[in-house]
C-alpha cells in the first residue's frame, strides 16, 4: 500500500509540475512585451524599415523603392536567418574568368577586345556569327531526276463542233382552235373576279383582327390576375416583416436598456480608448512636412494624427502645408503591446452577462418563429 501512495504522490508531483510549468509559459506570453520600431523616409520614394522583437524571436523587415530591393531577417536565440530573401531587378554578373574562357573558345583572347574598346559581349556575338557558316539549301536527287524529265510538245487545240437536231416546224391552223373554244365576256369575268378577291381579303383582315383582339383581351385579363396575386402576397409578406421589424426592435432596446449593457458599454468605451493608447508608438522622433491637392485633406491627416499620443514630443516635428502638395517624411516611431492588455477584456464580468442575455432572447425569437 505505502509503494502505491508513493507512486500516486510522484504522479501528482509531475503533474503539478507540468502544470506550473504550463502556467508559466502562458504567463510570459501574456505579459512580455512585444517591442516594435519603424523608421520611415520619404522624398520622391519610400525607404521603410522595420523590427519585431518577441521573447526569443525577432523579425527585421527592409524595403528600398529606389532599388525595388526587400531584405527579411529572422533571429531566434540570436541565431540569424534569412527569411523572404531578397526581391531585386538584376542581371546575373559574369566574371573575367569565365568571359576569358569563352572568348579563347572562339581564338581569340580577352585582352584583344579589352585594347580595341569593346564590349565583351557584343564581341562574342560577332565572333560566333562569324564562325557559323551560311547555309545553302542542297540539291536533293529528286531535283535532279526533275530535271532530267524530257518536255513534251502538246497539239494546238482544235474546235469541235457537235451537231444539233434540226427543229421540225409544227404548222397548226389557228381558226380551228378558235372555232373550239366558248365565247366568254371576258371583261365581266374579270370585274367579278376583282370584286370577289377584294371582299375575301376584307373578310380575311375581319376574322385576323377578331383573332388579335379575342387573345388580347385574354392575355390583358390573365395579367390583372397575376397582377392582383401578387400585390395580395407583396402586401401579406410586408406586413409580415414589418411586424418581425417592430418585434426586433422591440427586442434590441429591451436589450440596450439592460442594466448588463449599460455597464459593458461604459467599459467597452474605455477599453477601447485604452487600447488604442497602448498600442500606439509611445516614442517618436524626427521631422513630417507634409501637403495634399486640397487643405481640408491635409486637416483631416492632421486631426488623426494629433490623436496619437506620440505626436506630442519635442523631438518631432509636424509641418502641415495648406497651400501646395508636398511629401518629405523622415519619422522613427518605437512602441511596444502587452498581450495581457488587450486580452483582459475575456475577463469583464459585465461582458459575460451581456452575452448571456443576448443569447437568451435569441432563443426566445428563435422559439417565437418556430411557433
Amino acid at each position: 500500500m505505502s509503494v502505491v501512495l508513493t507512486i500516486l504522490k510522484v504522479i501528482l508531483w509531475i503533474i503539478l509540475i507540468l502544470l506550473g510549468l504550463v502556467l508559466l509559459l502562458l504567463l510570459l506570453i501574456l505579459l512580455c512585451p512585444i517591442h516594435y520600431k519603424a523608421d520611415v523616409k520619404y522624398a520622391g520614394k519610400a525607404k521603410v524599415g522595420a523590427k519585431i522583437r518577441y521573447m526569443i524571436f525577432s523579425v527585421k523587415i527592409l524595403f528600398d523603392q529606389e532599388t525595388k530591393q526587400l531584405d527579411t531577417v529572422v533571429r531566434v536565440l540570436g541565431i540569424r536567418f534569412k527569411g523572404g530573401g531578397r526581391h531585386k531587378n538584376h542581371t546575373q554578373d559574369i566574371t573575367e574568368e569565365e568571359v576569358q574562357k569563352q572568348v579563347e573558345e572562339h581564338g581569340t583572347s580577352y585582352d584583344e577586345f579589352a585594347d580595341a574598346g569593346m564590349d565583351v559581349e557584343d564581341a562574342m556575338s560577332e565572333t560566333v556569327a562569324e564562325d557559323t557558316p551560311e547555309e545553302t539549301p542542297a540539291e536533293t536527287p529528286q531535283d535532279a531526276e526533275i530535271a532530267e524529265i524530257p518536255t513534251i510538245a502538246l497539239p494546238e487545240e482544235t474546235d469541235i463542233t457537235y451537231g444539233e437536231p434540226e427543229e421540225q416546224e409544227i404548222s397548226i391552223d389557228s381558226s380551228e382552235l378558235l372555232d373550239t373554244l366558248p365565247e366568254i365576256d371576258e371583261e365581266r369575268e374579270a370585274k367579278v373576279n376583282f370584286v370577289a378577291g377584294i371582299i375575301a381579303k376584307i373578310s380575311d383582315l375581319i376574322e385576323k383582327i377578331a383573332g388579335k383582339l379575342t387573345a388580347f383581351s385574354g392575355w390583358l385579363w390573365d395579367k390583372a390576375d397575376e397582377a392582383s396575386d401578387k400585390l395580395d402576397e407583396g402586401l401579406t409578406k410586408a406586413d409580415q416583416k414589418l411586424v418581425k421589424t417592430e418585434r426586433r426592435i422591440d427586442r434590441f432596446i429591451k436589450f440596450w436598456e439592460l442594466e448588463c449593457t449599460e455597464k459593458t458599454k461604459v467599459y467597452l468605451i474605455k477599453y477601447i480608448k485604452g487600447a488604442i493608447r497602448h498600442i500606439a508608438p509611445r516614442k517618436a522622433k524626427g521631422y513630417a512636412h507634409y501637403g495634399f491637392d486640397e487643405p481640408y485633406k491635409t486637416g483631416t491627416v492632421t486631426g488623426y494624427l494629433s490623436v496619437l499620443p506620440c505626436m506630442y514630443q519635442k523631438k518631432l516635428i509636424l509641418a502641415p502645408d495648406f497651400y501646395e502638395k508636398v511629401m518629405d517624411v523622415d519619422v522613427s516611431v518605437k512602441g511596444h503591446i502587452v498581450l495581457g492588455y488587450l486580452v483582459r477584456i475575456i475577463f469583464n464580468i459585465n461582458l459575460w452577462k451581456t452575452y448571456k442575455a443576448f443569447k437568451r432572447m435569441n432563443a426566445a425569437n428563435n422559439a417565437a418563429n418556430k411557433a
